[in-house]
């Protein structure tokens, strides 16, 4: 668990050095932490980037997520499928409250904004796909 420091602790430390983090460090902290939210599906729009990750042989946990990064606070903006069922505001608000605090958590910088733009819903349906006609 991170221990907060006091104003004078912070400020002894910043005369040792200074800390920044690459827009990417937030994006993958945002793109993680929003996966634990139950009724998120999947982060970015869908078929070509599981064709990518696919073929690389790589999950990109930062896929569909983007991050500014200023000295104090971060602004993030990401596109997410939500299962079909969930209460779509729910799920937004829980994001913005976990991409929020795990932020604050790992690096002291304030989420001032979670933009989410709700791009797709995931159905899963029991029908099988169609027979083909020949074979």
């Amino acid at each position: 668990m991170s221990k907060t420091l006091t104003a004078s602790q912070d400020d002894q430390l910043a005369a040792l050095g200074k800390t920044t983090f690459a827009d990417t460090v937030i994006e993958t902290l945002a793109g993680i932490a929003a996966r634990e939210v139950p009724g998120v599906y999947k982060l970015g729009k869908g078929v070509l980037g599981d064709a990518v990750a696919r073929v690389s042989g790589t999950t990109d946990t930062s896929r569909g997520v983007s991050a500014e990064v200023g000295q104090k606070e971060v602004a993030v903006d990401l596109e997410l499928i939500v299962e079909y069922g969930y209460n779509i505001h729910e799920v937004a608000a829980g994001v913005r409250r976990l991409i929020g605090r795990r932020i604050n958590e790992m690096t002291n910088l304030v989420a001032k904004e979670v933009n989410i733009a709700v791009v797709d819903i995931h159905y899963e349906t029991d029908e099988k796909a169609p027979s083909r006609r020949v074979e």
